[in-house]
């Protein structure tokens, strides 16, 4: 079963020493036979911490990235100060044919001086292993291709992403008050000025009415008043 080791590392396709282990077997031009047994050898780099320093330590068959590795088979675990080989036999089961394999020594008590919380590790040149009959799994596949790393960002983007969904009910609210608010206003408006041009109308179309009604009363009266004046003198004259 793969066990996911989860820690930042320096990865590449030369041997690499973090824990000042020069690895010298497998290298980048190894191409080892599934089912055969190999030596993985390896000596001191001359710069410090020294072999004796990195001590004790794990050491198994990986692949992935530079900050994601999946174990896929147990070497053994040795001083590296006391010993500079340990046998190995790759099992075809753990993955399919390529280079993507390399092997990491991560020593038992020494932490790495650049990230105290993590132990110090050294790492093979990623090597090719053929007669292979398994495959990677998704994962393993994701951190081969380097993309192990970004796929947790989603989950911390993931609060920006609900952002905008948080952003929504307000810009929603008032986006209907401003449309409420609007449609009244309107209404209102239009009512009112319909009501004054009613009341406009009503008062304008009553006063010709009015006018008219009056002057007709005027006038008979002057009419009267001309027929009085002629009645009266007429009898004065018989």
């Amino acid at each position: 079963m793969f066990s996911t080791a989860l820690v930042a590392v320096l990865l590449a396709s030369s041997p690499v020493a973090l824990g000042k282990i020069f690895t010298t077997a497998p290298v980048a031009s190894t191409n080892w036979q599934a089912g055969q047994q190999f030596s993985v050898t390896w000596q001191d780099d001359g710069s410090a911490p020294n072999l004796q320093a990195f001590g004790l330590a794990d050491v198994g068959l990986y692949a992935g990235s530079q900050s994601q590795q999946t174990l896929l088979q147990d070497i053994g675990n040795v001083d590296v100060s006391t010993t500079n080989s340990v046998q190995f036999t790759p099992s075809a089961s753990v993955g399919p044919n390529g280079a993507s394999y390399f092997i990491r020594f991560t020593s038992v008590n020494l932490k790495d001086p650049n990230a105290p919380t993590f132990p110090a590790q050294a790492f093979s040149a990623i090597f090719t292993l053929s007669g292979m009959t398994g495959q990677f799994n998704a994962s393993v596949q994701a951190q081969i291709a380097g993309s192990a790393a970004p796929a947790s960002a989603p989950a911390a983007s993931t609060p920006a992403a609900s952002s905008p969904a948080a952003s929504s009910p307000a810009a929603s609210g008032s986006s209907s008050a401003a449309k409420t608010t609007s449609a009244s206003g309107s209404s209102s408006a239009a009512n009112t000025t319909s009501a004054s041009h009613s009341a406009a109308s009503t008062s304008a179309s009553s006063t010709p009415k009015n006018a008219a009604s009056g002057a007709a009363r005027t006038a008979a009266t002057g009419i009267l008043s001309v027929a009085g004046a002629a009645a009266l003198l007429s009898s004065i004259l018989l």
